[in-house]
């Protein structure tokens, strides 16, 4: 059994600047089409 928290659960432990959410680079495509490229997260499109 993997445990599961909800994030409001570990901010106060962890603090919000240590919540990290990573996606897949696919995501950004998705925003892209659904008309939103402000959300785009430049560290998904960055050049290796």
């Amino acid at each position: 059994m993997i445990p599961v928290f909800m994030k409001e659960d570990l901010v106060p432990i962890i603090g919000e600047e240590n919540m990290v959410q990573e996606l897949p680079a696919a995501f950004n495509d998705v925003l892209v089409r659904a008309g939103r490229p402000e959300d785009v997260c430049p560290a998904l499109t960055a050049k290796e």
